[in-house]
């Protein structure tokens, strides 16, 4: 293996260890708080931006890894930046008294909602207490009764001229029954007895009456009755217009007051809309003064107790003169900032509610309609979670309306059973609100590219990074949160040697040695296990044991499937062969996701040559097993082979290449270099050391490239060598480009230390083959040739072998 000692990474470019001690390091207690937002200086840059440029479609989008503070970014940044707010209004929706079912809106300056609604409330209070007080004073009820009187006496003269024309003619007037009720009639007078005129055949027969006389008393009879039409018409009018005096006198009486009040409510309230709305309110009053003479009338339910007249509200004369003050700013001091966590159609643009009376009806009115979230932040700014928002596809449909229009329409909630005479629609309210919606980056390339509004109105992008570098500055600020942490938590102190492991877990999870990660809310949750686990142990401070416990318990947590796959590897049900020379078959390296777990397990891929046209057959493809990523890397292999060995001879090759044992999905790249050496042995009949593992992408020219989950596949590849037993020749091969992610466990880096497990770092595929055979790649010479008793040389002879005995017998010659 002396060609492979060139290529081994050394232990101290396998971890990197933090040292506080002897570095200045007071302790955290004396740390200040980390102000705003650490490591996102360009999302906060950009965030900021968009909070202080106005314009249409200046909306914000926030994209990055959850747990890096984003939300609790946007919120500080709004409240210590201050930014500029547009100007708040209070919102009302009054009676609408041309057209009840169209609500109508009046927009208030901040502070004046709130009087407005008192002040009409005032109002409607007084005068249901006291108009019919002032009704019921003696003069103006002697000018009714005056007015009264007269008309009864001009009612009274006609119906006793008319009675007087009946009597004359044989007739009087009475009642007579139909069905259930009595109306007035003609009726004939026989012998000082009135009998209605149907009945004068009976009358004849009993001989009360001559048939003479009935003959010549009919057409007396058809002529008086109508008049006696032509007379009720008469009165009935005669008591509408004494209604109507009335209602005049009632009117001159109350006028003067309510003209007083509303002046001075006018007066109080210039607006155009107000003045408007008061004049519709006087007019309805005086045209319903009753309702106000009956308002303290009281009325005895059938269970007993007694209720106001009103107290279904869909009966309630008086709702259409109430104020519904949807939203009151008037205790607002700063700029509106709204964080809706749930954002429904109902929560988010507000809803129209309905209720149902006693009686089973379902109702609704202007004063049932309810804010959202888009009003209550009005003027300032509403913060959202794009995957709450596209839960409901109608809630992105209306927003990108709201923000399009920059007007609000309050609607009913949608029912299959809603009754379309009890729908009413509020009039359209102008916003003017800046919407900072918070979301995965993917969500947001998804929008931009398929979504043609978003672009337009979502014209700011602020990226957060999931790691920040790794300084002696991001250091002290990454310590100054867990300070921050321990100290609002109530944790116990926390000793160097356990800052130092939370540091190194930070830098593991930043993926990289150079980097150190800003999810923040995944250090707190370690701390808050640690101590868990130091309160368990009975100690007095969280110490590296402790951080430690609370890693490998989160890791436990989550990992059953991994340890099925190891048993299963253990007990030889999956095939990993991890000391020994075979040809055609490399151990690969893939990363398994389990969501808030990752774990690296090998697979054996193998490789089958032969004569043949098809080139190298991808299996998992065949199976449809194959992800497009895959199958690009397949195709990259016969590049290398066309480029490396078919300059002079045609490429007459069958090879498959096949996951062992692998029976779902595959997709990356991250294996086609372990493809190409399982390749590259099949063909030239070397053997590869079956202790080394391989990780790394290739291109066509046989560059390795870097891979991600570096350490993951490193530590997944070790673990099951230890529990195959560690020989010494076992390690595992990665592209060189990834030696600065490198973050493996302590315990692999001391076994590294004492020679029994290795990491090879290689650039070119040749320098791989080499480090698994242990036999020279081979340099091409001036003559095209490769050198004899290399790979490239036994490679190109068997690829000579395949064109040959694919050829037929009169041009074989020629090779």
């Amino acid at each position: 293996m002396a060609v492979a000692k060139k290529f081994i990474v050394p232990p101290s470019k396998l971890r990197w260890q933090c040292k506080l001690k002897g570095s200045n390091f007071k302790g955290i207690e004396k740390l200040e708080p980390p102000e705003g937002t650490i490591g996102q200086d360009r999302a906060i840059k950009a965030l900021k931006l968009g909070l202080e440029l106005y314009g249409q479609g200046y909306n914000v989008f926030v994209t990055g890894l959850t747990g890096t503070g984003r939300r609790t970014a946007v919120r500080k940044i709004l409240e210590k930046i201050n930014p500029h707010c547009n100007e708040s209004y209070d919102r009302l929706y009054v009676y609408n008294f041309s057209s009840p079912d169209h609500p109508r809106l009046i927009t208030l300056p901040v502070g004046k909602g709130k009087k407005f609604a008192k002040s009409m409330s005032r109002f409607i209070t007084y005068l249901k207490k006291n108009l019919s007080k002032i009704l019921d004073a003696e003069d103006i009820v002697k000018k009714k009764q005056a007015v009264a009187k007269s008309y009864q006496e001009e009612e009274r003269k006609i119906v006793t001229v008319f009675e007087e024309k009946v009597k004359k003619n044989g007739f009087v007037i009475g009642q007579v029954q139909v069905g259930e009720i009595t109306v007035p009639d003609i009726l004939l007078l026989v012998d000082d007895k009135a009998y209605p005129f149907a009945n004068a055949e009976a009358l004849i027969a009993e001989g009360k009456l001559a048939r003479n006389k009935y003959e010549s008393m009919q057409k007396i009879y058809e002529d008086l009755k109508n008049d006696l039409r032509k007379i009720y018409k008469k009165v009935n009018s005669l008591n509408l217009e004494m209604v109507e005096k009335l209602k005049d006198v009632e009117r001159e009486s109350c006028i003067n007051l309510i003209d007083s009040f509303l002046e001075d409510i006018k007066e109080d309230f210039k607006e155009e809309r107000v003045s408007n709305y008061l004049d519709e309110v006087r007019e309805s009053i005086l045209e319903e003064i009753e309702i106000f003479k009956s308002a303290g009338e009281k009325k005895i339910q059938l269970d007993g107790t007694i209720s106001s007249p009103f107290d279904d509200q869909i009966a309630n004369p008086f709702v259409k003169y109430e104020v519904n003050l949807l939203i009151d700013n008037s205790k607002q001091k700063k700029c509106p900032i709204i964080i809706e966590s749930s954002p429904t159609v109902a929560t988010l643009f507000g809803t129209i509610e309905k209720e149902m009376t006693r009686t089973g009806a379902i109702y609704s009115d202007f004063t049932k309609i309810k804010p959202g979230s888009l009003l209550r932040a009005d003027g300032g700014y509403l913060v959202l979670n794009a995957s709450d928002v596209f839960m409901d596809p109608q809630v992105w449909t209306l927003l990108k309306r709201v923000l399009k229009t920059g007007q609000l329409e309050i609607l009913p909630p949608s029912s299959f059973f809603q009754v379309e005479s009890l729908a009413i629609k509020p009039e359209p309210i102008d916003v003017n609100v800046k919407v900072i919606m918070i979301g995965e980056a993917d969500i947001y390339e998804i929008l931009y590219n398929y979504e043609d509004d978003f672009k337009k109105i979502f014209k700011i992008k602020a990226e957060f990074d999931s790691r920040m570098n790794l300084t002696d500055r991001n250091i002290k600020l990454f310590l100054s949160v867990i300070a921050k942490v321990c100290k609002e938590k109530e944790l116990a102190g926390i000793r160097t040697d356990a800052l130092e492991r939370v540091i190194e877990y930070g830098v593991r999870r930043a993926g990289g040695r150079k980097k150190l990660t800003t999810r923040f809310s995944e250090i707190e949750d370690i701390l808050l296990q640690a101590d868990y686990w130091r309160k368990q142990s009975g100690d007095k401070m969280i110490a590296e044991s402790h951080i430690e416990e609370a890693i490998n318990s989160a890791i436990e947590r989550h990992n059953l499937t991994e340890m099925r796959l190891r048993e299963m590897i253990e007990k030889g049900i999956i095939i990993i062969d991890v000391d020994g020379y075979k040809v055609g078959e490399v151990n690969g390296l893939a990363v398994y996701n389990m969501g808030a777990y990752s774990f690296g397990k090998p697979s054996k891929i193998t490789a089958a040559v032969s004569v043949g046209r098809q080139g190298v057959v991808n299996i998992e493809r065949e199976a449809k097993l194959s992800g497009n990523t895959h199958d690009k890397g397949i195709l990259i292999l016969t590049g290398y082979l066309q480029e490396k060995y078919a300059q002079d001879l045609p490429l007459n090759l069958y090879a498959s290449i096949c996951f062992e044992q692998s029976y779902s999905g595959i997709d990356g790249d991250s294996a086609s270099s372990t493809e190409l050496y399982a390749l590259l042995s099949a063909l030239s009949g070397i053997p590869i050391n079956q202790g080394i593992a391989v990780t790394g992408s290739v291109n066509q020219k046989g560059v390795i490239q870097p891979i991600g989950g570096v350490n993951e596949k490193i530590e997944g590849y070790y673990d099951i060598c230890k529990i195959k037993g560690l020989t010494g020749n076992q390690g595992v091969m990665i592209p060189v480009q990834n030696i600065d992610d490198l973050m493996l466990k302590n315990e692999i880096v001391e076994d590294v230390k004492d020679g029994k497990f290795h990491i090879y770092a290689v650039s070119h595929i040749e320098e791989g083959i080499e480090i698994l055979t242990g036999m020279k790649a081979g340099k091409i010479k001036k003559d095209g040739n490769f050198p004899k008793n290399t790979i490239n040389y036994l490679v190109k002879e068997k690829l000579l072998k395949f064109s040959r005995a694919a050829m037929p017998p009169e041009n074989k010659r020629s090779l």
